[in-house]
């Protein structure tokens, strides 16, 4: 009976130790998503948002309201009280109270606010759910460390006037902490960028009594940009209970993932963020990289204030004698004592020891179309981005949308676009790992991706051979290890500019336009990876069957089994890129030009030479219009005739006298017999 008593006694003590009311807001805010679960881009619902959000309101003008009640697929704990269900108002105000009446007005005011919000509420407060805008939501993670997100989806406030803006609120599992996530803003005024920002309530309100503010509420200003990315994102995080005095959070290992074998022993570093009310002066790390291997010592004079985070340096170099390995940090004790609060005490992060590092070329893959609008700004914005730089290789895929699409799309366009998860364009990855509008683009990225190191080279050649066969052969020489099972070797033979396509946009040239991916859409695998110093070889070869046909439109695409579409078989070139199928990184591109020669020798039906031309232009079609008379025209690149003419068995002569220089098209017809090929005349 007497352990019986003590049983419950000590359960008793245990709930009391576990039971935090109210709230306490850490000091500072995090950068990017909280737990880093959250890895989708910000977009609009129906304008590129991520699979698995479910919309639960849909933009009203009226008077703010409530949704229909939710449910969070776990329990949550919302000062001390367990709940499973929440509604959420247009007004942007979440609360577990099922029975409020009417939804807050759009008139923020200070927290605890006496009357017009329910007990038990989070605010984004201020926020309006008006015409074209939503409040999704979405669960990350597995069980038990899961985070339910609300989401505001292109919020209004009269802050950004015409803008809009993203926030949400975040529900996350067993630890019961709560976070407001600033994603993304931009103010608009008309049809201009303006400077204005939002002013917002920002907090935790457990009745009219209680409750918690983010600074700045409730003239909470929005400091991100317009970028979809979290790397901009700033969260505030509500505990429950008390602010402890001494509390650490390690936020990132500051190591590099590949360090260079010659600059051993390294200085093994970490982020800290002081989450405790007292300033840090002394931190005890361990860091260790096997079961057996490790270092520990107290980092000395330092001062982190309360919400600061600061760089911190352990006192052991290191120089493992693994090539790679996880490296673990974690803090024991901070100004002597031991934390408050242990659950972000430990960080790791992979690193591998390379022998030398390579320039990176940048993959930039960019999905476009002739029949797209707003694809011919992006175009000319990129395009004076990479005009001078040569850290890059261009991929572009001319897409069947919107209206008919681009003559020139195919359908492994359409598998990539796919692959990407792109429902738009214009759009752009970069090395698989930016995704947004090419009129985004800028040269701070360009530098930003250029800047990264890479640790495989890319050496090799492209060539005709016969029958109209393009042919890659590769090296790839890594100086690092890459274990992953899904890294792919794809070729993508492009034609380095086309004019054929010309359609609704403006645009009259093109470059760089995908013909065809080699060996398929599926890559080559790598099988085993790649291990350092070892060189890996590899051929891609495909061959082009058929004439040239030009289609219609994208909603016809050529059969690449039977025919091509590439204008001019002297202005080809293979890119060639690896990358990793799931993560979709890509770890190092490079381009070959495809070998040319004075003459036109592949046999894509059609010949002419010399090449360039100067003042006799000899076509050659013998194998399409033997016994044959074909229509011959000659235009120029803007369409217009400038020659017509008759063949007699697929050959045919043009003066080039009176002909201005520049680049033409010869056509071929006879019946549904159609070759055409780009011609260069210059005097």
């Amino acid at each position: 009976m007497k352990k019986a008593i003590l049983i419950m006694v000590a359960a008793f003590a245990f709930q009391l130790v576990n039971a935090q009311t109210g709230y306490y807001l850490v000091p500072g805010n995090g950068t990017g998503n909280p737990r880093g679960l959250n890895n989708d881009l910000e977009y609009p619902n129906g304008g590129g948002i991520s699979a698995g959000w479910s919309v639960i309101v849909t933009g009203v003008t009226a008077t703010p309201s409530w949704s229909a009640t939710q449910t969070i697929p776990f329990t949550f704990k919302y000062n001390d009280e367990a709940f499973t269900k929440y509604k959420v108002s247009t007004s942007g105000v979440l609360t577990f109270d099922l029975a409020a009446g009417i939804a807050p007005d759009l008139t923020n005011i200070a927290l605890p606010a006496k009357s017009g919000i329910p007990d038990k509420s989070i605010l984004a407060w201020g926020l309006e759910i008006g015409a074209g805008d939503f409040i999704v939501t979405k669960t990350f993670g597995t069980a038990p460390n899961r985070q339910h997100w609300i989401m505001f989806n292109t919020a209004k406030e009269a802050g950004i006037k015409d803008g809009w803006v993203y926030m949400s609120i975040v529900l996350e599992e067993t630890t019961n902490h709560i976070y407001i996530v600033d994603q993304r803003s931009q103010c608009i005024s008309g049809t201009s960028n303006c400077t204005d920002k939002t002013a917002l309530t920002l907090g935790v309100q457990l009745d009219s009594n209680a409750a918690v503010m983010v600074p700045g509420s409730p003239n909470f200003a929005t400091v991100n940009d317009n970028n979809p990315e979290a790397i901009d994102n700033r969260y505030f995080e509500f505990r429950p209970g008390s602010m402890p005095s001494a509390d650490v959070a390690l936020t990132s290992v500051e190591v590099n993932e590949f360090l260079l074998t010659a600059d051993a022993p390294y200085t093994v570093k970490v982020k800290a963020k002081n989450n405790g009310s007292e300033t840090i002066t002394s931190l005890k790390l361990k860091y260790s990289w096997s079961a057996t291997d490790s270092a520990e010592a107290t980092a000395t004079g330092l001062s982190i204030a309360s919400g600061q985070t600061v760089v911190v340096s352990h006192p052991t170099t290191w120089n493992p004698a693994v090539d790679a390995c996880k490296l673990t940090i974690t803090a024991l004790e901070v100004n002597g004592g031991s934390d408050s609060y242990f659950k972000d005490n430990t960080i790791s992060k992979n690193v591998n020891k390379v022998d030398k590092i390579y320039p990176r070329k940048i993959l930039h893959e960019v999905f476009t179309s002739s029949t797209c609008g707003p694809c011919a700004p992006g175009n000319a914005n990129f395009e004076s981005i990479v005009a001078s730089k040569d850290k890059h290789t261009t991929i572009k895929y001319q897409m069947n949308y919107p209206g008919n699409g681009d003559p020139y799309y195919i359908t492994e366009n359409g598998t990539r676009h796919s692959f990407y998860g792109i429902t738009s364009i214009p759009r752009m990855e970069i090395d698989g790992g930016w995704d947004g509008n090419a009129n985004s683009y800028t040269n701070a990225l360009y530098d930003q991706f250029a800047a990264k190191p890479a640790f495989i080279e890319i050496k090799g050649t492209a060539s005709y051979s016969w029958k109209n066969t393009i042919t890659a052969n590769v090296t790839l020489s890594p100086s690092a290890n890459f274990s992953s099972s899904n890294l792919k070797l794809y070729g993508v033979i492009i034609e380095k500019n086309t004019y054929n396509n010309t359609a609704t946009n403006g645009e009259t040239e093109f470059e760089n336009v995908c013909r065809k991916i080699m060996p398929s859409t599926a890559g080559m695998v790598l099988t085993g990876g790649l291990t350092k110093g070892t060189d890996v070889v590899k051929t891609l070869t495909y061959t082009f069957s058929g004439p040239y046909v030009l289609p219609v439109n994208g909603k016809s695409p050529i059969n690449l089994a039977t025919q091509n579409s590439i204008e001019d078989w002297n202005n080809l070139a293979v890119v060639i890129f690896v990358q990793d199928g799931v993560t979709k990184e890509v770890m190092q591109s490079e381009t070959f030009d495809v070998a040319t020669t004075g003459l036109e020798e592949i046999e894509n039906g059609i010949s002419v030479y010399p090449v360039p031309a100067n003042n006799i232009l000899n076509i050659k079609a013998t194998d399409a219009f033997a016994g044959k008379k074909a229509t011959v025209t000659f235009k120029n690149a803007m369409g217009q005739e400038v020659h017509t003419g008759n063949s007699e068995n697929g050959t045919y002569q043009i003066d080039l006298t009176d002909i201005p220089s520049g680049i033409y098209f010869v056509t071929l017809q006879s019946g549904d017999t159609q070759l055409s090929r780009k011609v260069i005349v210059q005097h």
